[in-house]
């Protein structure tokens, strides 16, 4: 029974390991694939605020530039481009007062500067550019054509400090042959303008960055203490879409990184996010999927269960079946199983292969007292023993057991005799032969017709 018992645990524990990985892969599957959508959903959504992003930026853009052109038609600030008279007049502070006031109003706009014919005539600065980034930029305005507009450069402060400056401009310059009549530049203060381009709610943790072509941040908005890597960028600004996104694993832990390019700016517009932070809607999910397989896990044991015992039933009926008829119980209840069970049907084999051949020769007996048909042997057929009152002898032979069991010429010798025996009495008599068991033979020898063997102890002796 404890065999049995065995049995039947093997069934069920086969049958839920099974049931488990499957509902195990279904759900490492499952989670996968929603998270791969998760991730989508994050890209896309960080895709549409970049993208809205530039369309502010460009708007920005787009402003400052009407400031450019309508400074440049102004009549007060025309005519100081084109007499250069910077003495104190009306017409002077009208110009500086237009200036000013969109300064005020615009507070990311920076410096504005009234470029005559020869040299720049007026400015206004709220962030003073060296003698040598004025000279620079003057050179720009009497080469650029409007087409360029806007453009962003490196310039120096007074203080010495470097700074990259985005450029609006406007001048008559419309093709590269065009005359140089003056221009209008005013220039944007990108730390300021970002305050303005990104908004940051409370506890977001998305960081949102633009880049030129050589991965400098131009705009971020509020980070963290941890800048933004290097490697990361490089790998923004080197990319050949103009949309997309990768996971960055270059830090402690992996972010998702999404970029749109702007082609008209040439920038890269990028955000940055926790990979934690954007499958944290399938992690949270995490718990369901966990009860939700072990509820399948409870469901997969009990049909297993189930399935173990129909299964068992037949093969525990087999089994004592079995036992029943091996009579050796002991041997199946401490044995292993199935093994067990086939010695039991080979020695099953065995003994009615035993009885097969002791049937044989028990009929064979019956058949050799019986010389007449009779019920007990009308299924053999009638030999021609005594046939006619004539003589027969019978002769039982026994070959002895060879001193190497292991002798495979044992038989074939005994063969071999018998052959020659009925040989040299086949054409004296009929012969018939009967082999029991290996190495014992029965010679049966019948006159033809009564007076065949002639003299019969002459024969006899003979045989």
């Amino acid at each position: 029974m404890g065999k049995r018992k065995k049995l039947y645990s093997r069934f069920f524990m086969s049958l839920t390991a099974i049931s488990v990985c499957c509902i195990l892969v279904l759900a490492v599957v499952i989670f996968y694939w929603y998270r791969n959508i998760t991730i989508d959903n994050v890209n896309k959504a960080n895709q549409n605020v970049l993208v809205n992003t530039e369309t502010v930026f460009t708007n920005y853009e787009e402003i400052v530039q009407n400031y450019a052109m309508d400074f440049y038609r102004n009549p007060n600030i025309n005519a100081l481009m084109m007499n250069g008279d910077t003495s104190w007049s009306d017409q002077l502070y009208s110009a500086l007062s237009q200036i000013r006031g969109a300064l005020v109003v615009n507070q990311y706009m920076e410096n504005a500067y009234i470029m005559g014919v020869d040299e720049p005539v007026a400015m206004f600065e709220n962030l003073p550019l060296s003698p040598e980034s004025k000279l620079e930029l003057f050179s720009r305005m009497r080469d650029n054509i409007i087409v360029e507009s806007p453009f962003l450069w490196e310039a120096t402060l007074n203080n010495g400090t470097p700074i990259t400056l985005l450029t609006v401009f406007y001048n008559d310059r419309a093709f590269v042959n065009s005359e140089y009549n003056g221009a209008v530049a005013l220039t944007v203060n990108l730390g300021k303008l970002q305050n303005n381009l990104f908004t940051q709610k409370e506890g977001e943790a998305t960081r949102y960055a633009v880049l030129d072509g050589k991965a400098s941040v131009l705009m971020h908005s509020a980070l963290s203490d941890i800048p933004l890597e290097e490697g990361m960028l490089k790998q923004v600004v080197s990319s050949t879409s103009e949309r997309g996104s990768f996971v960055y694993k270059g830090g402690e832990e992996p972010q998702l990184i999404t970029y749109v390019y702007s082609a008209a700016d040439k920038l890269w517009f990028v955000s940055e996010t926790s990979y934690k932070d954007s499958i944290r809607d399938i992690s949270n999910a995490r718990n369901l999927m966990t009860g939700l397989c072990l509820a399948l896990i409870a469901a997969a044991s009990i049909t297993a269960n189930l399935i173990s015992r129909r299964m068992y039933k037949p093969i525990g009926r087999l089994f004592g079946n079995i036992a029943h008829l091996s009579g050796n119980e002991e041997a199946l209840k401490t044995g292993g199983d199935f093994d067990t069970v086939s010695q039991e049907l080979e020695q099953i084999g065995v003994k009615l292969e035993q009885l097969k051949k002791e049937s044989d020769d028990s009929a064979l007996m019956r058949w050799l007292l019986s010389p007449q048909r009779t019920p007990e042997n009308s299924g053999t057929p009638l030999m021609s023993i005594a046939a006619a009152g004539g003589a027969y002898c019978v002769c039982v032979l026994t070959a002895l057991e060879p001193e190497q069991p292991e002798d495979s010429d044992f038989q074939h010798t005994f063969e071999e005799n018998i052959q020659q025996i009925e040989h040299a009495f086949c054409e004296l008599a009929a012969i018939q032969s009967f082999r029991p068991h290996q190495g014992t033979a029965v010679l049966i020898l019948s006159e033809l017709h009564s007076g065949s063997f002639g003299d019969y102890a002459l024969y006899r002796g003979k045989w």
